[in-house]
């Protein structure tokens, strides 16, 4: 699973979210809604029944120094059976790269489940 692009603004219950997720040759639009990037994506995820994760931890700094430097995002997510998986993300972007985090949390969800 890839993160393609995505968007967020501001909405009456937090942030709405849109995003574009590649799984294979298929192509899949998300939307949802928390109180940041990442509660919306998480939200996004479970009403397209790709992943049901809860994010029990989450962690960011830089990559380097100035304004060219890269951030990354880790994340520990727990699914509703329990399991535990963690993710990483590296973008430019610190929204990117905390969402890049969970789409590998939630890839790793979807393959020992069978997915």
């Amino acid at each position: 699973m890839q993160l393609v692009e995505y968007r967020t603004v501001p909405g009456p219950r937090g942030r709405h979210l849109t995003a574009s997720l590649r799984q294979g040759a298929v192509e899949q639009t998300i939307t949802g809604t928390g109180a940041g990037p990442v509660d919306a994506f998480v939200d996004g995820l479970q009403r397209a029944g790709i992943a049901r994760l809860e994010i029990l931890d989450y962690h960011e700094h830089a990559l380097g120094t100035g304004s060219a430097a890269q951030a990354v995002a880790y994340v520990e997510a727990r699914t509703a059976g329990g399991r535990r998986f963690f993710g990483v993300g590296i973008d430019r972007n610190i929204a990117a790269a905390s969402l890049r985090a969970v789409v590998s949390a939630a890839a790793q969800e979807e393959d020992s489940a069978g997915g």
